[in-house]
């Protein structure tokens, strides 16, 4: 197992998880299933489906409704625990560990408002986690390319 591997899984032992199953085919997945956030029709799920399986690297977009995002503490913290734990889970499903990219969207009910007019504890944060061949050398900065219609 590579380091970053085993980091992950340091991590995973302190973190909460979703259970979402990897699948090699599938680049696009919500939590809890089915959900999508405002604003997002199942067209939007499939474009995007579309455009990640042509991308140069491994691109996955986990979507997750912020109010089930597990764990407590700053929003952004949670989301980056639920993604590590669940970048260790699916190592142990196939993912390939050095060759990734997992965009994670945590989206709150009232994401669409202005910070101060959202309830308390909303969760409306992104996190991007990069496999150990990206984040090690000159190859980092080219995923970029990649994500850029995803972000977009």
């Amino acid at each position: 197992m590579s380091t970053v591997g085993l980091l992950l899984l340091s991590f995973a032992a302190h973190a909460s998880t979703v259970p979402i199953q990897w699948q090699e085919s599938a680049h696009i997945y919500t939590h809890p299933r089915g959900w999508r956030p405002a604003g997002m029709g199942p067209g939007d799920l499939a474009e995007l489906e579309s455009i990640a399986r042509t991308l140069h690297t491994p691109v996955y977009v986990v979507l997750l409704q912020g109010e089930t995002l597990p764990g407590s503490g700053a929003g952004q913290q949670r989301l980056q625990a639920t993604t590590d734990q669940l970048m260790a889970t699916w190592g142990t499903q196939g993912l390939d560990l050095s060759r990734y990219s997992v965009f994670s969207v945590a989206w709150g009910a009232d994401c669409n408002q202005p910070p101060g007019q959202r309830a308390p504890g909303t969760v409306c944060e992104y996190f991007l986690n990069t496999g150990s061949e990206y984040i090690h050398g000159p190859a980092h900065f080219l995923p970029s390319r990649d994500h850029a219609p995803i972000t977009n």
